[in-house]
This record gives structure tokens, C-alpha cells and sequence, in this order.
């Protein structure tokens, strides 16, 4: 217990942030990068369509000013273009690598993603296999100070052209 008389105070250290989701209100002692905080951004792969439609899913706490991901694939893919989705509410510009796996999407308007769950965008794509993994990775989401934002990826989408 923490005070405890001819204690050696380990037990006052703790989380004193009461914005983490781990505050330790009897904590007297901060501790060294324990504190936990709820990630800004879940985002990942959701669906996979034979005819090459990708759809990413996005849940944000915070509102997002712009994102950068790669996509990831056990299959050969080209990524044509990018639409719909939140992204294309918010007015974003959506820009593909029509060498690479990149996507970027920003406002040149200051426009951003409010707060919220469902379908970013869009991805048309060409690609070789009967079936394989879809992912992200390097994930960047920015928040409308241009600040980088926690991200959580979710696992690869599985695909099969039987499903």
C-alpha cells in the first residue's frame, strides 16, 4: 500500500495522466511510459471483390486531416484509382502510385473526416490469383495540425474467388 510506514513506495507509482485510460488516482510517483491512451485511428482491408473492388474501412476518435498507406497483398496487384467512401465526402484528393501500392488522400481545402466508422474509399485494382492476403502498412494518418495520429491495422483480408 502505498504511504505504508518503512514501505519502499513501489507502489506509488502509477499512471498521473487522467486523460489515459490507465490513470492511477492513488499514484504519488509518475511512472516511466505506462500510461495507456486509447488509439486515434482503426483501419484495415474489409473486402475484396473477384472484379477487383477493395474496400478499406476506417474508425477515427479524432478528426483526420489526411492519410498515406501501402497496400500489401500475397497476390499482384495495380491499384488504378481511389473513390468514395469518407474520403470522397470530406472532398479529399485521392491519389494512387500507378507503379507502387501507395495511396494518399488530403484536401487542398482544409476539409476533414469527422469523427466516425465506416468505408474510407475505394480502391480499383487489377490483380492475379484465385486467392491470397489483403492488407495495409506504413500507416500514416495526420490530424489537421498535421500531427501523426495512433493507428491500429487490422488483419489481412482473405480472399478467395470461390467466396
Amino acid at each position: 500500500m502505498c504511504g505504508e510506514c518503512g514501505g519502499d513506495g513501489s507502489s506509488c507509482t502509477g499512471c498521473m495522466d487522467d486523460t489515459a485510460l490507465n490513470y492511477d488516482f492513488e499514484a504519488t510517483i509518475p511512472c516511466d511510459g505506462c500510461c495507456e491512451y486509447p488509439t486515434d485511428v482503426e483501419m484495415g482491408v474489409v473486402y475484396v471483390s473477384s472484379s477487383g473492388e477493395i474496400e478499406i474501412e476506417m474508425t477515427n476518435i479524432n478528426e483526420v486531416a489526411g492519410f498515406q498507406f501501402e497496400l500489401t497483398s500475397t497476390c499482384d496487384v495495380d491499384i488504378t484509382s481511389g473513390y468514395g467512401g469518407s474520403a470522397e465526402d470530406a472532398e479529399f484528393m485521392i491519389s494512387t502510385s500507378p507503379t507502387g501500392l501507395t495511396v494518399l488522400g488530403f484536401s487542398l481545402t482544409g476539409s476533414i473526416i469527422p469523427v466516425g466508422s465506416g468505408t474510407l474509399l475505394f480502391l480499383d485494382a487489377t490483380f492475379e490469383c484465385e486467392s491470397g492476403s489483403f492488407g495495409l502498412e506504413d500507416v500514416i494518418i495526420s490530424d489537421i495540425s498535421g500531427n501523426s495520429m495512433s493507428v491500429n491495422i487490422y488483419d489481412d483480408y482473405e480472399y478467395s474467388s470461390e467466396c
